[in-house]
């Protein structure tokens, strides 16, 4: 069997200061990730891939940074400098064309992709 190529579905952000949501969808399977918003301050996180929580290291984790890897490429050059735009700004969007609310979403999906690369991509060393 072939795999299909990954492809990433649903993605919202909550009014609660910015969980993250999204489905990764790849060979007929369905895994929803969630990036939840910060509390109290802090820039703790806390991620679920499938409903678990990884930890650093996780093989979770190299898969979903692969599919994301592998959804964002499949983008087009002037997709992925609208949403690398997207991610570099700061405030509210206001009137969003179409377009605009395509690299806002995939903006978002950028900003947990960095978040689990910095936080759970390695175990931490002893």
């Amino acid at each position: 069997m072939t795999k299909t190529a990954a492809r990433i579905e649903g993605i919202d952000i909550l009014r609660d200061g910015g969980t993250i949501m999204f489905k990764v969808v790849r060979d007929r399977q369905t895994t929803a990730v969630i990036l939840r918003t910060p509390w109290e301050g802090k820039d703790v996180r806390t991620l679920a891939i499938g409903g678990k929580r990884p930890a650093p290291g996780d093989p979770d984790v190299g898969r979903l940074l692969a599919d994301i890897d592998e959804w964002w490429n499949a983008f087009p050059a002037e997709q992925q400098t609208a949403a690398l735009k997207a991610l570099s700004h700061k405030g509210a969007f206001r009137d969003a064309s179409p377009a605009m609310l395509e690299a806002i979403a995939a903006s978002r999906v950028l900003a947990v992709r960095e978040y689990v690369k910095k936080n759970y991509e390695e175990a931490p060393s002893d």
